[in-house]
């Protein structure tokens, strides 16, 4: 879970698409309502990528393991414009 924003406005991007890709397996889950949620996603090591039209897109790696708390981690993205540095 978490919120995919716009590094300059600080606002939520919303329709932002934030994949989770391990080996084969690919989960996605579009923003809404200012935050996103990806669900059930097996115990292991993601690259999770938030994505927007008109954004640069972001990578970030995120691993879930049994001593997670609650199985839940927080991972929030800042996209940038492109064109804009």
């Amino acid at each position: 879970m978490g919120v995919v924003k716009n590094n300059t406005t600080g606002m939520a991007i919303d329709g932002a698409k934030v994949t989770a890709k391990v080996g084969r397996a690919t989960y996605t889950t579009t923003q809404t309502t200012d935050n996103y949620v990806l669900s059930n996603l097996p115990l292991t090591t993601y690259n999770v990528t938030a994505s927007a039209s008109g954004y640069t897109a972001q990578t970030k790696s995120v691993t879930l393991f049994s001593g997670t708390p609650n199985l839940s981690v927080e991972v929030n993205f800042d996209l940038v414009k492109k064109g804009k540095k």
